[in-house]
């Protein structure tokens, strides 16, 4: 099974489209705010999100929860503002702000990914986008891709705006290890 988390209209075919507002008619209307979830645990393939997560108060029960519904080998994908934007900044119902290095703390890599996520996600990609925003802004996407990215990245927590998003992936690891094993 695959879940589209706060998939608003924007539905995906193949998916179980999953939003908090009935309104939207998704397949299933779930307040993700609210634990646990009502997937079984290790039960789900795949799930996608795209500007949601910064909406959710507790991060770190959200990314548990994720942890626990997914199968070994599941992959979860999540597309959120970059915290140093403007557009993290001026909607007041964002909760989390989220940068490149925020997901670091879910990862095995890391001593705390095993505290927020029992063991820790492997990491897929973690990567700053700078898509460009339609309308009255679209000079800014203009006149930050004349920076080279390179220069770009040590700035980013400088200048608001640098990039505009966070997309990251993640995969629940297929085996515990030794180290994880004995914690049992």
């Amino acid at each position: 099974m695959k879940l589209h988390l706060g998939c608003g209209f924007d539905r995906k075919e193949g998916w179980v489209n999953v939003d908090c507002q009935a309104r939207v008619k998704p397949d299933l209307v779930v307040d993700l705010g609210v634990f646990p979830w009502p997937w079984e645990s290790d039960s789900i393939d795949e799930i996608y999100s795209s500007h949601v997560f910064e909406h959710l108060h507790d991060a770190l029960g959200t990314m548990r929860e994720c942890y626990r519904v997914l199968k070994p080998g599941g992959t979860l994908e999540v597309v959120v503002p970059f915290a140093c934007n403007y557009a993290y900044f001026q909607d007041p119902t964002h909760y989390r702000p989220w940068t490149d290095i925020t997901v670091r703390y879910f990862l095995n890599i890391d001593v705390k990914g095993e505290m927020y996520c029992e063991r820790g996600f492997d990491l897929v990609f973690n990567i700053l986008d700078d898509k460009g925003m339609r309308g009255v802004h679209d000079y800014r996407h203009f006149l930050r891709n004349l920076i080279p990215r390179f220069i770009r990245m040590p700035l980013r927590y400088i200048f608001n705006s640098m990039f505009d998003e966070v997309h990251f992936k993640v995969r629940k690891p297929l085996v515990c290890d030794k180290k994880y094993r004995e914690k049992i």
